[in-house]
């Protein structure tokens, strides 16, 4: 309303007093200096309120803003310990705005520090979860190892108890390895074993599945889940594919290259049943396939 009427009533004064002139030069003053005032007025009120609404306001806002994250009267008070700062503080907005730009880029620096460190600590942990891990390898043929097989298959075998599943495991033997080692050289013997130990691997291949370096030349091949007939085809591939890889063994006098042997048992999982009753059913049936000419698997069910 003021910006309006003010230019209204400037105008007429003035035109009021162009008209004085005409007639009365010296009653002119009185009207152009009204006109005067009234302007010097307007631009005043105006310029306030631009001030206002376009440098003070918006200061206020960001004050209340960095205020959300951490209340700038306590801010101060924690870093300076002085109410009279305080006061400055509140009766300066330029300060106060300078104060709020400051806390704000603190705020940030704090959060990248963080970010920061929390990097570091999620590496850390990482690295952990790694070293834990290797507690459960072989670290020659990088398949799990006897720790792993004793911990995980208890739980295994309770889950299937409670399904009704079928368990299978098959213990698998590298046939005449030690004259392997004596003619060839330890060196040579653990490439043996982890040409073996790829190939036993790669029977596993569903999920549940795993193989296990049980010990020296020894491997064992948990299948959960798989009845028989699934057991002996694994059984029969794993032999097949051992002879395929043609890896020479010229002292064996089973072949002229590596060969294995395999003991097969399966059973459905009863709350009664052991890990051990499995593997030691597996490995009766590996002795008996030694006893039988090697190079081949016999199975038997779980008594």
């Amino acid at each position: 309303m003021i910006l309006v009427l003010a230019p209204l009533i400037t105008g007429i004064i003035l035109l009021t007093g162009l008209f004085i002139f005409y007639h009365d030069r010296i009653l002119t003053f009185i009207p152009v200096t009204l006109a005067l005032l009234i302007f010097a007025l307007l631009t005043f009120i105006i310029n306030l309120m631009v001030l206002k609404k376009y440098i003070i306001d918006p200061i206020k806002i960001l004050v209340k803003d960095v205020s959300a994250y951490r209340p700038v009267s306590l801010s101060i008070e924690a870093h300076n310990n002085d109410t009279a700062a305080v006061d400055s503080f509140r009766g300066n907005e330029l300060d106060l705005l300078e104060f709020a730009i400051h806390e704000m880029e603190t705020y940030i620096d704090t959060a990248f520090l963080e970010h920061v460190e929390l990097e570091k600590m999620t590496g850390r942990i990482r690295h952990l979860e790694t070293e834990v891990d290797k507690i459960y390898y072989d670290p020659l043929t990088g398949l799990y190892n006897r720790r792993y097989l004793d911990e995980n298959l208890e739980h295994i075998m309770s889950s299937l108890s409670r399904s009704g599943g079928a368990l299978s495991v098959l213990m698998v033997d590298i046939d005449h390895f030690k004259i392997y080692n004596d003619f060839y050289g330890h060196l040579q013997g653990d490439e043996c074993l982890k040409i073996i130990a790829a190939a036993i691997q790669k029977s596993a291949v569903r999920a549940d599945d795993f193989a296990v370096r049980y010990g020296g030349e020894e491997f064992a091949v948990i299948l959960p889940n798989t009845k028989k007939s699934g057991a002996l085809y694994i059984a029969h591939i794993l032999i097949e594919k051992i002879c395929e890889l043609q890896v020479p063994h010229e002292e064996s006098p089973v072949a002229r290259h590596v060969t294995v042997s395999v003991g097969v048992t399966t059973g459905r999982v009863r709350h009664t049943h052991k890990a051990a009753h499995y593997l030691k059913r597996a490995d009766d049936m590996l002795y008996k396939s030694k006893q039988n000419g090697r190079n081949m698997f016999t199975y038997g069910n779980l008594e």
